[in-house]
């Protein structure tokens, strides 16, 4: 059972750490989204959004086993 636990907060911490970046990387992406940039793509015809709900619960989840079996 040791190394079950072990090797699931190793897969915690891979999908926890990537989550977290990506999380943090659409958050950067969506504060420096400016007029300009709405501009373009409304020329374009492209509808750009930034959902940070699903990396958010993912690394929520994935941290939560890491604090829990430290």
């Amino acid at each position: 059972m040791e190394k079950l636990i072990t090797f699931l907060n190793i897969i915690a911490w891979v999908i926890g750490l990537g989550s977290t970046i990506f999380l943090i990387g659409r958050i950067i992406a969506a504060f420096s989204y400016n007029e300009m940039d709405k501009l373009i793509d409304k020329i374009k015809g492209v509808n750009r959004t930034f959902p940070i709900m699903w990396p958010a619960i993912v690394s929520l989840i994935c941290w939560a086993f890491i604090i829990t079996f430290w």
